[in-house]
């Protein structure tokens, strides 16, 4: 899910993906879009529970943890 989250935020698919903290915002006001009525199509956003609960934990934390970008990597 964090994988999928990286790609809506811009981050290129591959081995290491790196997404700021300004990417990961924008990606959470594409959901409060949603949230406020624009259909989710537009948004191109997933429509399970998993992105919509996955995405606001990882948008809290980064910057209550100082995090000003997140890594992944397999």
């Amino acid at each position: 899910m964090v994988r999928e989250i990286a790609v809506l935020a811009g981050a290129a698919p591959g081995p290491l993906m790196v997404v700021p903290i300004d990417a990961m915002e924008r990606v959470f006001e594409r959901l409060a879009a949603v949230a406020e009525g624009c259909p989710v199509v537009r948004e191109g956003l997933p429509q399970g529970v998993d992105f919509a609960a996955a995405l606001p934990i990882l948008r809290e934390f980064m910057p209550h943890l100082g995090f000003g970008s997140v890594a992944l990597v397999r």
